[in-house]
């Protein structure tokens, strides 16, 4: 089973490395921002008003918030966790779990969904990429894991309450299962002049 929400309630956002104790300006969470606002710099919705975007797994919203600065795009996103909820750090963040076939969001231009999906059992990940894929129209950002990549280390990984753990090919394999189409040119954009983290990934729905 996927990690629980009494798991990030009381011990991940909690704990002295997340959360506010961390401090929501924290440099992993601008950076990642700077990587998407740079990427989808050109990022239109096709009425010509903002373009939406969906943040999946935002905990406090503090990606969000430094978008906010950066872009004009209409931001909201939604969490597993009801402390994080609780304690937002942006005005639109919402209780949501995104192993919940039911739950239902409007199309967006743009769906990214950073460093949640490894919380996930290996078995649950297709169909939570099909969801992910359904409430974009244009594109999808991940942010993954692999356990090749030389980053992520397979004792970190041990050590921080993942459940997947699975290296580049695997993660490829159900991105385009789920009906995904890797970007490589969009891709490499989230790394132009921007130091980042391993394992992202632009894709077209």
């Amino acid at each position: 089973m996927s990690q629980s929400a009494e798991y990030f309630n009381e011990k991940f956002w909690t704990s002295t490395e997340k959360g506010v104790h961390r401090a929501p300006g924290d440099a992993r969470y601008a950076v990642t921002a700077r990587q998407l606002a740079h990427a989808f710099a050109d990022l239109r919705s096709r009425s010509g008003s903002n373009p939406w975007v969906l943040e999946v797994g935002c905990g406090q919203g503090a990606v969000m918030e430094h978008l906010d600065e950066s872009t004009n795009w209409m931001l909201d996103g939604f969490d597993l966790s009801e402390w994080a909820v609780k304690n937002p750090v942006h005005h639109a963040v919402f209780l949501g779990d995104l192993n919940n076939a039911r739950m239902w969001w409007s199309p967006r231009e743009l769906v990214y969904c950073i460093g949640v999906l490894e919380f996930l059992e290996p078995d649950e990940v297709l169909a939570a990429l099909q969801r992910i894929r359904s409430w974009s129209h244009q594109y999808v950002a991940l942010g993954l894991q692999p356990t090749d990549q030389r980053y992520m280390p397979r004792s970190y990984l041990l050590d921080s309450g993942r459940r997947t753990f699975e290296n580049t090919r695997w993660w490829e394999d159900k991105i385009t299962g789920a009906g995904l189409v890797i970007d490589h040119s969009m891709t490499e954009k989230l790394y132009d002049g921007v130091i980042g983290w391993d394992g992202m990934y632009v894709c077209r729905s």
